[in-house]
This record gives C-alpha cells, structure tokens and sequence, in this order.
C-alpha cells in the first residue's frame, strides 16, 4: 500500500482533487491504513576469522565439456510474511544454466549443501531453467 504523500500526489494528477497530506493521513489512520515499507538488509557483523581461499577459476570461466565448473551466488528476498529468505542458485558454466537451487528462512551451510544437492540430482542437465 501506498504511503500519504504518493496518495496525495495521485489523487492531485488523476482526479485533480486539492487535498493535504494530513488530510489524508488522518484518513488512512482513521481506517487503519499504513504503508508497506521494506527494511534495507543489514547484514550482522561477524567476529570469526576469514581464512584466505584460493581463487580456483582466476577469471577463467569458459568450459569445454558439462559439470567441468560451476558457480554458486546467494540472494537476499524480502517477504511480508517471514521477512529476509534467502535463495542459493547453482549455474553451470557450460550450458549457463541454474541447475539447482534452495530456498530458506534461515542462511547457513546446510542451504548451500542443499542447492548444491539439488543440482547433481537433476542430472545431465535435462530440467535446466534458461537465464
């Protein structure tokens, strides 16, 4: 739902009515209306040491044959309902697929051992979903 000044500015363009923003915001709270608003993610510090990992691919991300590289990226949902969910895809370099992903409310470990147990069930890449 809108908040009062977008409802203000749309009524004043569609219906060239002349209404305040407090008008309309004591409209809205007299019905109990509030806009949705999405929190920014803010992601929780962690004091853990990071260890340095070597670069296996350096940029190289051109392939030869299927299942020889792939590469995994986290992304940050918002829902209404349960808040930041999070989805892990699993791409293969070869045919620049997704071929496997999971999907959670909880980001740890287990969600990448899952997507990356999604992908090597599909197989050959017979059920691949086009980028």
């Amino acid at each position: 739902m809108y908040g009062a000044p977008k409802i203000q500015f749309l009524l004043k363009q569609d219906y060239h009515l002349a209404i305040s923003i407090k008008r309309v915001q004591r409209i809205m709270a007299a019905h109990g209306w509030q806009s949705i608003s999405v929190k920014k993610y803010r992601p929780a510090t962690n004091h853990e040491v990071v260890f340095d990992r070597s670069n296996l691919l350096n940029q190289d991300f051109k392939t030869t044959s299927m299942n020889q590289k792939w590469l995994t990226d986290i992304t940050y949902v918002y829902t209404i309902k349960e808040g930041w969910t999070y989805l892990v895809s699993v791409m293969g370099l070869w045919s620049r697929r997704i071929i496997g992903y999971a999907y959670a409310t909880k980001m740890d470990a287990n969600l990448v051992i899952k997507a990356l147990d999604n992908a090597t069930l599909k197989g050959n890449n017979l059920l691949c979903i086009p980028i």
